[in-house]
């Protein structure tokens, strides 16, 4: 009699979300090896859960029942044999409902603003039903003057400004005015506490809060008022108030070709000030936006010319603007070489005339390209002192057109005060009679990353047009990584897991018990990224792990090592992962618009968008296929059978362009999904046992549908059953057998034993769960995870679908397909290699769980210097043997860091990283330091190379830069404007000299306030050996550790060697600048990229007789960056530097792109070539 022992430990599952997937593998083991069946004995399960033979706990629970509740299901499982043994064990799983909505995160201060700005802060809600509406409310306390809280969250507004001298307000506020009249106010501080309250009709919470309002106008740098110890408000904010524009920009109504059109805009100044209006026109945004745009101006003579143009230019590679009015070329203006000539008007002697150059320099299209924000539409203008907007549209052929307006207040006595500007949309339609009109939604709902695109985008002409889809880059135009849009609106492809970033060390991990579970254990599931691993037992209900986690409650999570694996649920919200500073989200907005066209081009019409982002993976995952490779015979024979239109009818076919969904043309079934990502190597090395040449026979043919989250068919699928050979009365046999009493297998002389690994799906599975372990086990297609009609969920079965289908059309084809005379097992399925689809993690790294840096190209190579003094090469004045001094000739310019190398068989020694590491200046003569020892004879020719290239050249202070938060540095663009700096790239300081608001050396100090750094006067004076201010530094990052709470304050203490503390900056990091090299006087430096000198080459020189020397743009070769729509520092969506949409075509490297299914898929080859070997 064998005995039967549970592995599966007995007790509490955990608790699990209504509706949500739930998969756990039973397992129990026989002492005598024998195959195992599993069964319930007694008890209830969820509804929509069962157990398999092969002891599957799985399902989609429902509680059936009243919501906001959790209901506790016991039951008993029963492992046995065929000898009839038996043992059983009892569980406990509870489904819940009533996981109220959360406010997170919960931060004290939200945040600092300034009076007479506008407030906007989202309060943000986590809650397990995703069809809960949260409404929010304020419950106790004061918001800041002028704000509102919405009942979406939304707190926003113009903040009043709070008047410390309340009593001096206001005509007659004393008995004599004797001092003032009517006084002004003046601000203060405050700090506003409130609470507020989210609730979703069931459950409710809460959260305290504060926001400290900030005097603008007493923020300078001598008040004794303002006190902000946060990274809300920053030094390089200004203290005066401006005009705020309070119409929303798309507030302008829809108008028809030919309208009168009257709108006024209104503007609030904090300090009542009187306003006036202005709009700024031409605004271009198409190909090659104009970031620098070339201008002449001429005064009007009288005549309608010609007159002298700086450049020959055709008319219209100019724009001609008279007195602030845009005039056409041909129409009112023609060019013939240099001469400009006016045909339908005559400019007078007080006329001004500007010519906007299109041409020169802005890569390869002209102003016709341009149609972006295009000013006032002509007819239209606007009253400077009422701010009103009026006049006729005119006509025009396109259905829909949109006209952007960048309009600004300014002060009327002081002009140069102005508003930020705003970009109103003027919609103008062609006529009434024809309209594109669209179906679908602004709001295209939430996408986990790594999911199958099901979206599409439909619309209808009024006169039944046909209808085509492309995307256009103006306003939006950030689609999904990974997916595209087809001309039939259908949104294909899967979403990149390139969403998100993993800066925090640790996270708390709270679970059901800690009881078994070790330090080391690897940590898998929903939320984790790959390569977790707890790091410390906290208590009996928490866990620490690396790298931090985003789990939410109820997620059950594998815990494994070696010996032991555990299954656990997750007691409450565990996202602890701080993400850049909290300046990102982790949910992505995409935002892209879209044109509906008609296919005759008589009519046309533009949409926005927007899809969110979930990162629902912390890491990608992989997935492995079985695919059948019949010849073409047999291929055509299936591929006609299920494209014929009497079986499968086109008009019953689902998303039928989109290669995800449709007729599936090839026999292929998802075999393992889910899996961590991992090197060919290692995928190599798993499958070496338990997998050789399968031969796999096709079952029924039968349907299955998919759920939406709202319960509702959203497709269907026709697919066939798959037969395991190796499967015996629904058991697998073992992963190896040890045959007795037989002779070993031998094969071309060669004994392999007498193990067998037989090739079960049981088996190989096995193989690769046991190797790689799951990122998400649960990424099942949905008509896997769905419930179906009999009330029970399919979860991973082995299926090749034929045929996806609209909703209801799935039974009918599948009769038909059964009843045509096809049948599937005329073609052989073999199968010896499985298909990888590993396309969306190839640039993942598994060494660091981190995606490999994305760049952008460019296609202007660093120019090739001929020039200068880069490169120099000269002898030895005297012989040394094994020694890193050398002496050479006083005339050369050569400095440190400067590398060395070998040009005859005189000298040895010299590697590719020996450089100059000390200069010494003797008469005559100069002594060189190097890095390592070398051997020379008198006069070995030896060459130095100062050639240096940086990724940018810098305009700030040397102080701001160094020690400064990484986060700032990025949010603020620093670095030359670039907000995707990457460590170790490489620097130099352009400007020098110069910096009116550092206070100690110019900015030239380190972060501690007393390392100077030195630079030419302090090498001519002798304080120094080296000019590092002229020289290149490399970026580098250093964490901020975490030093605990100051007691005095109430903040943490500052870190020796940090200007930061941790509980100030979060998981963020400090800039650390480290010296490279130093450039010589008159070398030439590539610059790469940045906003003022991308693809430039500078020169360290002297800027007219000045004492020290700075960069300048190399005079005798300039670069030019390429571009395609405005190069890489053009905004689309807002400042670049500042977390706009950056504008301009990108080529970029370790991007996911749209792929076709299966084109960069690859074979993994089964390595055995039977079952022994």
């Amino acid at each position: 009699m064998s005995t039967i022992t549970w592995v599966t430990a007995k007790g509490d599952l955990g608790t699990i979300p209504e509706s949500q997937y739930f998969q756990l593998q039973l397992s129990a083991t026989d002492s005598d090896s024998q195959p195992l069946t599993y069964s319930l004995v007694a008890g209830e399960l969820p509804g929509g859960m069962y157990i398999t033979r092969a002891g599957q706990f799985r399902g989609a629970p429902t509680i059936l029942s009243a919501v906001n509740q959790s209901k506790a299901y016991s039951f008993t499982a029963r492992a046995s044999n065929n000898d009839g043994d038996v043992a059983d064990r009892s569980f406990t799983l509870t489904v819940s409902n009533a996981v109220g909505p959360q406010i997170f995160p919960r931060p004290d201060l939200i945040g600092a603003f300034f009076d007479g700005e506008f407030l906007s802060y989202q309060f943000v809600t986590l809650n397990d039903n995703p069809s809960a509406t949260a409404t929010y409310k304020v419950v106790e306390g004061d918001l800041p003057p002028g704000t509102t809280l919405s009942s979406t969250g939304l707190l926003s507004g113009y903040v009043d400004i709070i008047a410390a001298n309340i009593d001096d307000l206001g005509y007659e506020a004393a008995a004599y005015e004797t001092i003032i009249f009517d006084a002004l106010p003046e601000s203060t501080d405050k700090y506003f506490n409130f609470r507020v309250e989210v609730t979703d009709g069931g459950k409710f919470d809460t959260v305290d809060v504060r926001t400290l309002i900030v005097s603008k106008s007493n923020f300078t740098a001598d008040n004794d008022i303002t006190v902000v110890n946060n990274t809300f408000i920053t030094i390089d904010h200004d203290n005066s108030y401006r005009p705020i524009i309070l119409n929303a920009p798309d507030s302008l109504p829809v108008r028809v070709a030919g309208d009168t059109l009257a709108y006024k805009f209104l503007a609030f100044d904090p300090e009542a000030k009187s306003v006036q209006w202005e709009v700024a026109e031409l605004l271009f945004s198409g190909l090659d936006q104009l970031d620098t745009p070339i201008t002449q101006t001429l005064n009007g003579d009288g005549s309608t010319g010609p007159y002298t143009l700086n450049t020959a230019a055709a008319a219209v590679d100019i724009s001609v603007r008279i007195n602030d009015t845009i005039y056409l070329p041909t129409v009112d203006y023609t060019t013939s070489g240099t001469n400009l000539t006016f045909t339908s008007l005559t400019p007078s002697a007080t006329d001004i005339i500007t010519v906007l150059y299109i041409t020169p320099g802005t890569g390869f299209d002209s102003l016709l390209f341009d149609q972006g924000a295009e000013g006032l539409p002509i007819g239209l203008t606007i009253n400077q002192d009422t701010g009103w907007l009026f006049g006729t549209l005119p006509s025009q052929t396109e259905e829909t057109k949109t006209y952007e307006v960048s309009v600004r207040a300014f002060r009327e006595l002081d002009p140069g005060v102005k508003s930020d500007p705003v970009v109103f949309s003027i919609t103008v339609q062609r006529t009434l009679n024809e309209q594109i009109i669209y179906n679908t939604i602004e709001n295209l709902g939430i996408m986990d990353n790594g999911a199958v695109s099901k979206l599409s985008i439909s619309a209808y002409n009024t006169l039944g047009k046909e209808l085509e889809y492309s995307t256009v880059y103006q306003p939006y135009r950030r689609i999904p990584q990974g997916l595209k849009l087809l001309s039939t609106g259908n949104l294909v492809g899967r979403v990149s897991f390139r969403y998100f970033s993993l800066d925090a060390a640790v996270g708390y991990l709270p679970v059901t018990s800690t009881t078994d579970l070790e330090v080391g254990m690897s940590v898998q599931g929903i939320g984790v990224a790959a390569g977790c691993k707890i790091t410390e037992i906290v208590d009996s209900r928490t866990v620490e792990v690396q790298p931090a986690i985003y789990v939410v409650q109820g997620t059950l999570l594998t815990f494994s090592n070696d010996t032991t694996t555990k299954v656990r649920s997750t007691t409450s919200n565990a996202i602890t992962t701080a993400i850049d500073s909290g300046t990102t989200t982790f949910d992505q907005d995409c935002r892209f618009t879209v044109k509906a066209t008609t296919r005759d081009g008589t009519s046309s019409a533009t949409k926005n968008f927007r899809v969110f982002i979930k990162s629902r993976n912390l890491a990608p995952y992989e997935n492995l296929y079985l695919k059948a490779l019949p010849d073409n015979a047999e291929r055509r024979s299936y591929v006609n059978t299920v494209t014929n239109p009497s079986f499968v009818p086109p008009a019953n076919v689902y998303r039928p362009d989109d290669a995800y969904f449709g007729i599936q043309k090839n026999i292929k079934f998802l075999f393992s999904a889910g899996l961590s990502v991992a090197q060919a190597s290692k995928m190599v090395s798993t499958i070496a046992l338990n997998h050789y040449t399968k031969s796999i026979n096709f079952g029924a043919i039968k349907t299955a549908r998919a759920l939406d989250s709202s319960g509702n068919v959203e497709y269907e699928v026709v697919y066939a059953d798959i037969i395991d050979n190796q499967m015996f009365a629904g058991n697998s046999p073992p992963l190896s057998t040890t045959l007795t009493n037989t002779n070993p297998y031998i094969q071309n002389g060669v004994e392999y034993g007498n193990t067998i690994y037989t090739n079960s799906f049981t088996n190989m599975q096995k193989r690769l769960e046991t190797s790689l372990g799951y990122t998400n086990s649960g990424a099942l297609p949905r008509w896997m995870t769905s419930v179906q009609t009999n009330g029970k969920v399919l979860g991973l079965i082995r299926a090749v679908p034929l045929v996806y289908t609209n909703p209801g059309a799935s039974e009918l084809i599948a009769y038909r397909l059964r009843n045509s005379g096809f049948t599937l097992n005329t073609i052989p399925f073999t199968v010896d290699r499985y298909q990888w689809d590993n396309s969306l993690s190839k640039f993942f790294d598994t060494t660091t769980n981190k995606f490999l840096p994305s760049r952008d190209t460019t296609f202007d190579k660093l120019v090739d210097i001929s020039a200068g003094t880069d490169v120099i090469t000269t002898s030895v004045v005297g012989s040394v043997t094994n020694a890193n001094a050398i002496v050479v000739s006083d005339n050369l310019k050569i400095g440190y860091g400067w590398t060395l190398s070998s040009t005859d068989t005189l000298s040895s020694g010299i590697g590719d990283n020996v450089f100059i590491t000390n200069v010494q200046e003797n008469v005559g003569s100069q002594n060189l330091t190097l890095s390592a020892n070398i051997t020379a004879s008198v006069g070995a020719e030896i060459k130095f190379n100062g050639t240096a290239s940086v990724d940018y050249a810098v305009s700030k202070s040397f102080n701001s830069i160094d020690s400064e938060l990484l986060s700032r540095v990025k949010s603020l663009g620093l670095i030359d404007g670039v907000t995707n700096i990457q460590q170790f790239e490489k620097i130099i300081f352009a400007k020098q000299f110069g910096f009116d608001t550092e206070a100690v050396n110019d900015g030239w100090v380190r972060g501690d306030g007393t390392t100077f750094i030195y630079g030419y006067l302090e090498k001519q004076a002798g304080l120094s050996s080296v000019n590092q201010r002229g020289g290149v530094w490399q970026i580098t990052y250093e964490t901020i550790p975490d030093e605990g709470f100051d007691e005095s304050i109430g903040f943490d203490e500052t870190i020796p060697g940090f200007s930061e503390s941790r509980l100030d900056a979060g998981s963020d990091q400090e800039i650390r600048l480290e010296f490279i090299s130093e450039i010589f006087v008159n070398q030439t430096v590539k610059v790469r990229g940045g906003r003022t000198y991308p693809s430039s080459t500078l020169q360290y020189t002297f800027d007219g007789g000045g004492a020290t020397p700075t960069f300048l743009v190399f005079s005798e070769v300039q670069g030019t960056e390429t571009t395609f729509d405005g190069g890489s520092l053009t905004a689309k969506e807002g400042d670049p530097t500042v977390g706009g949409v950056r504008g301009g075509t990108a080529f970029s490297n370790n991007r996911d792109k749209y792929i076709e299914p299966e084109t960069e898929d690859k074979y993994i080859k089964f390595p055995q070539n039977g079952v022994f070997v």
